[in-house]
């Protein structure tokens, strides 16, 4: 008897439990199992992965600047009033319900632009040195320039 299923499985599984294992008398449960990638397909870009997002909600100057722009676009596009009217409306209609989403995912990814993009590149040791050090380099340079005293930069 199988306990529980296979959660990452690709396939279906389908099984008896025994008796009283769930239920308080003489019926079994019949359990199938559906993965959810044979019921709903693939996301290739899901609104939910954080990895795919350009900016992070702890950045307390990107939040401000990505609600203003995600408020600025929708009220230009109107969004708020469609979805008050498809709300309100008696009859359903997907075909506005659908240009509203594909406006609400345009804005989201309108207001994302307007934000300071993450840094997406690998980081390790070697190159965190070599950026220290062409920080150190920088400065002296710009000390030689300027003719001020370098004995500032080794400190």
């Amino acid at each position: 008897m199988v306990e529980h299923a296979e959660r990452n499985s690709t396939t279906p599984t389908v099984y008896y439990e025994s008796f009283f294992y769930r239920f308080c008398g003489d019926h079994r449960a019949l359990v199938i199992d559906i993965p959810r990638l044979i019921i709903f397909g693939t996301w290739e870009n899901s609104p939910f992965d954080t990895k795919n997002r350009g900016f992070t909600s702890k950045d307390i100057t990107s939040v401000p600047r990505y609600l203003d722009a995600f408020t600025k676009y929708a009220n230009d596009h109107n969004i708020y009033r469609r979805i008050s009217e498809l709300y309100e409306s008696d009859t359903p209609d997907h075909d506005k319900a659908e240009q509203i989403d594909r406006d609400l995912t345009r804005a989201t990814q309108h207001a994302e632009n307007r934000c300071r993009k993450l840094r997406r590149d690998y980081w390790s040791i070697p190159i965190h040195v070599i950026r220290r050090e062409l920080v150190v380099w920088n400065a002296l340079k710009y000390r030689k320039k300027k003719k001020l005293d370098n004995q500032a930069v080794f400190i």
